[in-house]
């Protein structure tokens, strides 16, 4: 399961149109830390999973379950 939250992390963001230095920004932390969720070396929290998912705008179900990735807004 990591790995396709890594994968729908990042393909969230791009479909955003965010780098992960944006990304970052917008949910308060290090661009090193989007890196490694988006690489599966690590594994965001609950509430991080859900400032990404506002910031790049789909549900956490969409970054959880590998669901298509369209951006909502």
């Amino acid at each position: 399961m990591l790995i396709e939250v890594s994968k729908t992390i990042k393909a969230a963001r791009k479909s955003a149109h965010l780098t992960q230095v944006q990304l970052a920004k917008a949910i308060g932390c290090a661009p090193l830390t989007i890196s490694r969720y988006e690489c599966g070396q690590r594994t965001p929290s609950l509430k991080i999973l859900a400032q990404i998912a506002e910031v790049v705008g789909v549900s956490i179900a969409d970054l959880l379950g590998g669901c298509d990735v369209v951006y909502k807004h």
